[in-house]
């Protein structure tokens, strides 16, 4: 494990700085920074505060004690001294910085996630009233919106919080929830944001829609991605297009093996349908 001198002088060549510039920068003589780099003189807490908060990493990464840094800003973990670790996540914090400021606060992905959960089993309180529950909608609005601008990737293009409002306010499975929690609900927030034309959003599947219709082993797929950082979930995405593309993996091959079959006049045995898949099962192929 690497302690505060070597750790300390990795971080200003990574930048580099001289220990004049970055004594310069954090308030220090160049005479301490270099003692500091020496492991002749060890800083007081005050100090390494300073030096931490400058180059945004945790006092125990600067002391050696955490292989990683988790960005309490943009939440993503990495390696300050790992120069492509690094520049990732230099790349990922401007993404969601730029977000931020378009968008508002956005929490961690998990966050959003458990408080949106929170707001749709509020909702079916019966001791709620009306306020109460078009509150514990907007909320949950707010938290799927979070959700949203992540699964974007922090795409500026993402509309706004209004628009999105309006095109939750479209769908049709909208309308049947908040109807069975009080037709003036929907009515009241509707007004509030509008409601997005009909042909062209009342044929979105909303999210929890998508939900309901997965089976265990989706919901299990979902699961372990939601803990992973961004970095692992474009990795996973990465790998699932790129296996998508490869008929052993893909869901349509069977069905077009099927109906390739069946436009045939020759009657197709099971021995001749193993013979295919072995031949799909070479790696050779």
């Amino acid at each position: 494990m690497a302690n505060f001198s070597s750790v300390l002088k990795s971080l200003r060549s990574q930048k580099k700085m001289t220990q004049q510039e970055l004594a310069n920068s954090i308030g220090l003589s160049k005479s301490a920074l270099n003692m500091y780099e020496q492991g002749a003189r060890q800083p007081n807490f005050e100090t390494l505060e300073l030096i931490a908060d400058y180059f945004n990493i945790s006092i125990d990464f600067l002391l050696g004690k955490s292989p990683v840094v988790h960005c309490p800003i943009c939440y993503n973990t990495y390696d300050p001294l790992n120069k492509y670790d690094s520049a990732e996540h230099e790349a990922f914090h401007k993404k969601f910085l730029a977000a931020e400021r378009k968008y508002g606060k956005i929490l961690l992905y998990g966050e959003a996630d458990k408080q949106r959960s929170y707001y749709i089993s509020k909702l079916n309180n019966p001791t709620l009233s009306t306020d109460e529950r078009i509150d514990a909608f907007e909320q949950y609005l707010k938290y799927d919106f979070m959700r949203s601008i992540w699964n974007s990737h922090f795409d500026l293009s993402h509309e706004d919080f209004g628009m999105f409002c309006k095109k939750e306010m479209g769908l049709a499975s909208t309308k049947d929830v908040l109807d069975n929690i009080g037709e003036t609900v929907y009515e009241t927030l509707c007004e509030k944001y509008g409601v997005a034309d009909d042909t062209v959003y009342h044929e979105v599947t909303s999210f929890r829609e998508t939900e309901n219709s997965l089976n265990s082993y989706e919901i299990s797929l979902i699961g372990e991605s939601r803990k992973m950082n961004q970095h692992g979930k474009n990795k996973l995405l990465d790998t699932a297009k790129e296996m998508n593309c490869n008929p052993l993996y893909n869901y349509d091959y069977q069905i077009e093996l099927a109906a390739a079959h069946e436009r045939t006049d020759i009657p197709v045995t099971n021995k001749m349908k193993k013979h295919d898949d072995d031949i799909m099962d070479d790696e050779n192929f």
